[in-house]
């Protein structure tokens, strides 16, 4: 049992010393490096006290020269002071270090699991692709010098044994789509008159841009390898595994952007871009209205394939240069554009994107409007305010009574939000813990370098020893306020 209550103890002692140390810096310090200051200070205390207390006379040849009260003063003192050489190191850990950026230990034995299976994956695809010749294209290391068609058919062997290799039993099955890719299918499109191919890439178009601006729900990955063309000259849309979704208040953004588009109205454009995109601080709208007025002034025309092209690029740049923050769902739709553009360009070289997007964006909002569907959303939208309009007369009525008898007053508190008494509180806490921080340290030096006041010791004074004390609270608080200022709240 002692040798048991041996080796239990000073882990129970790090323990102690690690949430002491925590309260002293009052910042949540990760546990591991709290324990671990806590078994450096144990194993140094010891050490420390017979070291000092030998150099000061206090301790000699195995017996002490000094009072009972005096030895347990310094030996008091010496552990805190190695306490706090564990706090400093604390705070180093945290400035350089902060707690959260390693990976527990917990996590590391959590994630072991993960990492041993997609080690696993990524050691059966390197063996496939070298098994078919296409362990030199891996990273990029390694340019095409044989057939492409070669290549080809090793990527696709590759690919295949691939897809068996990392299958699972769950699957999900759908219906067969016949018809060929519009990137392989130049010869199918040569053959079709040239109004044939634009009406199809105007179909396209249409049902893309329906998706972004009535449905909500749109297909995000529209390469020319997930569009088909069908035997019956229609088109099939694959690979469903990239979606997008908008809700309704970024749709009808959108869809008076098309509006604006089409009207060449830069002062409605530059509204719906606000209204879908994150406001950053410090915007000039005047000066984004006068370069969105350039843009549509630039493409009204289209330009040929030119400017159908570069409408999507010189929207992009510009939305970057005033510091707007895409939301992941929008970046989505635009990318879904850019790559459709492309895809265009394949189906119908003589289609203009920009005066295609203006028609298009000219008839959904033409059957927004119509009396029917204005009919609906406005009956939806009743039934959502018809609690509130049904108390309205007697809010109204109130608010007059009120007035009338004098009974409406206003109250303003300029720190009437507990995040801003928050702030003013940790801002003073800092400000008083810095002061007397600054108040100790100045105080202790003024004792420490004195001459003058009793010697309790052999080689100890008086106000030595206050002054030490003194300079530890100061040491103290000045690694609390440090460790406030540069934690990550």
């Amino acid at each position: 049992m002692p040798d048991l209550l041996s080796m239990i103890a000073p882990f129970l002692n790090a323990l102690l010393i690690a949430l002491i140390a925590r309260k002293a810096l009052g910042v949540p310090v990760g546990w591991p490096r709290s324990i671990a200051m806590g078994l450096f200070t144990g194993v140094s205390i010891s050490w420390a006290v017979i070291s000092i207390s030998e150099v000061t006379g206090i301790y000699v040849d195995g017996r002490t020269n000094a009072p009972l009260g005096v030895v347990f003063a310094v030996a008091a003192l010496v552990t805190a002071w190695v306490f706090v050489l564990g706090l400093i190191a604390l705070v180093l850990l945290e400035l350089f270090v902060p707690t959260g950026t390693l990976p527990s230990p917990s996590a590391l034995l959590r994630g072991w699991k993960a990492r041993r299976n997609r080690a696993r994956r990524y050691t059966q695809v390197v063996r496939i692709a070298a098994k078919h010749g296409l362990s030199g294209y891996l990273g990029g290391r390694r340019r095409a010098r044989e057939a492409q068609s070669a290549i080809a058919r090793s990527l696709r062997a590759a690919l295949n044994e691939g897809g068996v290799t990392h299958s699972t039993g769950r699957l999900l099955v759908m219906d067969r789509l016949t018809g060929t890719p519009v990137g392989d299918a130049g010869e199918l499109l040569a053959a079709l008159p040239a109004a044939t191919r634009k009406d199809l890439a105007e179909s396209l178009l249409s049902e893309v841009l329906r998706q972004l601006v009535r449905t909500g729900v749109f297909h995000a990955d529209l390469h020319p390898g997930n569009i088909l063309i069908t035997p019956d000259g229609g088109l099939g849309l694959l690979d469903f595994g990239s979606v997008g979704r908008l809700d309704q208040p970024t749709r009808n953004a959108l869809g008076m952007l098309l509006v604006a588009i089409d009207n060449n109205d830069a002062i409605v454009a530059t509204d719906s871009l606000i209204e879908m995109l994150d406001r950053p601080d410090g915007l000039v709208e005047r000066d984004l209205e006068r370069e969105i007025g350039q843009l549509l002034v630039r493409y009204r025309a289209g330009l040929g394939r030119g400017g159908s092209s570069g409408m999507f690029a010189a929207l992009f740049k510009l939305i970057h240069a005033h510091g707007f923050a895409v939301p992941p769902q929008i970046a989505g739709a635009f990318r879904a554009l850019a790559a459709l553009d492309g895809t265009l360009t394949l189906i119908s070289a003589d289609l203009d994107v920009v005066a295609a997007v203006r028609r298009q964006g000219r008839e959904m909002m033409r059957e927004a409007t119509e009396p029917q569907a204005v009919r609906a959303d406005l009956e939806s939208r009743l039934a959502a305010y018809l609690p509130l309009l049904q108390r309205l007369p007697r809010r109204i009525n109130k608010l007059t009574e009120d007035l009338e008898q004098g009974r409406i007053s206003i109250n303003i508190r300029a720190l009437s939000d507990e995040r801003d008494r928050g702030f003013l509180t940790g801002l003073v806490h800092q400000v008083v813990i810095a002061i007397l921080a600054a108040t100790a340290t100045l105080g202790a030096i003024v004792l420490m370098v004195t001459d003058a006041g009793p010697t309790v010791a052999p080689g100890v004074r008086l106000f030595v020893l206050i002054g030490s004390t003194l300079l530890l609270v100061g040491f103290v608080l000045a690694l609390r306020s440090l460790a406030l200022v540069f934690h990550r709240r």
